[in-house]
């Protein structure tokens, strides 16, 4: 955690968030290749969105987009019960909505958690990615 401020381990851990998500859309999305399930499985194992979502407490709005982004393609059985709450508390903890990506954090927010309340497994805007909703 000494790192924080560091641009290049900002930048690592972004980029590794976005190789997280890239597994898990695939593992969706590509039904012919069994590898990308497989990795997602391991991820979701390894307490994948516990440790996303540790993550948001970064105070650089790249990590916290790309961590919104990943858990949105996440499946909604791989969510634990604590991990919605954590969800949904950070939707009220929520002090400046201007800064930075402060909107498009929430607004991600709130996709996945229409997710949790319609039951869906599909994953809305899934050709593209989320952003293409707005």
């Amino acid at each position: 955690m000494s790192h924080l401020n560091d641009p290049m381990a900002i930048a690592l851990l972004e980029k590794i968030i976005v190789l997280i998500e890239f597994f898990c859309r695939q593992a969706v999305q590509n039904t012919r290749n069994d590898l990308f399930k497989a990795i997602s499985k391991t991820l979701n194992e390894c307490e994948r969105e516990a440790a996303l979502l540790k993550c948001l407490a970064i105070p650089d709005d790249g990590i916290r987009v790309a961590v919104v982004s990943c858990l949105f393609v996440v499946p909604v059985r791989d969510f634990s019960y604590s991990e919605i709450e954590q969800i949904t508390k950070i939707m009220g903890a929520c002090n400046n909505i201007g800064a930075g990506q402060t909107e498009l954090v929430l607004s991600t927010i709130y996709w996945i958690l229409t997710k949790f309340v319609s039951g869906s497994t599909d994953n809305p805007g899934d050709e593209n990615n989320i952003y293409d909703l707005f």
